[in-house]
């Protein structure tokens, strides 16, 4: 029953999260467009906060694989000491979801935040 109750949590928080990092995507996006149509001009440079869009999602991908990774292993590591449960099973692959998408996350909630901000 705690498994159950586990796997409705995370569930839940990732369906949650991915709601968030949607907005926040679509926020991201809208202030960034006039950087990304100045840079696609012929002969432009690309602008500062071009160059950081597309490094930082290089490393949020490379850090979400490398997490996800992790939990995998420790997944593996459980699954040769005995059979897992269905529910288990399920919840530990929402793990590895997590895993994999929560710098992502991190990082497009981040952008909106700065992104938005009053400058004064």
């Amino acid at each position: 029953m705690k498994d159950l109750l586990d796997l409705n949590m995370r569930i839940y928080r990732l369906w949650w999260e991915s709601v968030e990092a949607n907005s926040a995507a679509w926020t991201t996006i809208a202030m960034r467009l006039p950087h990304l149509a100045e840079s696609l001009q012929p002969g432009a440079t690309p602008s500062h906060e071009t160059q950081t869009m597309i490094a930082e999602k290089v490393i949020a991908i490379a850090q979400g694989a490398r997490d996800a990774s992790l939990v995998t292993a420790h997944l593996a590591g459980k699954m040769l000491q005995g059979p897992i449960g269905p529910t288990e099973m399920a919840v530990n692959m929402l793990k590895v979801a997590e895993a994999a998408t929560r710098p992502a996350n991190r990082r497009v909630r981040a952008n909106a935040e700065r992104l938005t901000r009053k400058k004064d």
